[in-house]
């Protein structure tokens, strides 16, 4: 397996070790999701002149990555 340069999908990995993320989330697969959201999102949102794209694909993604977590003091997802 390659390795990573520092820093590198820290965040999905450092939640799922801390129990946070859910055992089957792929840290590497949420944090391309993320990255894709916002790169694609700012080239739309570039182009468009509007930053409407940006925030769509932003809330998408964070949507999915959320879909993972888990909360320690809830049985359920908290509530939007």
């Amino acid at each position: 397996m390659p390795s990573k340069p520092p820093g590198q999908h820290a965040a999905p990995e450092h939640k799922q070790r801390l129990g946070r993320l859910d055992a089957t989330a792929d840290p590497t697969r949420l944090a391309h999701t993320l990255l894709a959201a916002y790169q694609g999102g700012m080239l739309l949102a570039q182009i468009a002149r509007d930053i409407a794209p940006l925030r769509n694909a932003l809330y998408a993604a964070v949507d999915y990555v959320e879909t993972f977590a888990i909360y320690p003091d809830a049985d359920e997802p908290r509530a939007q």
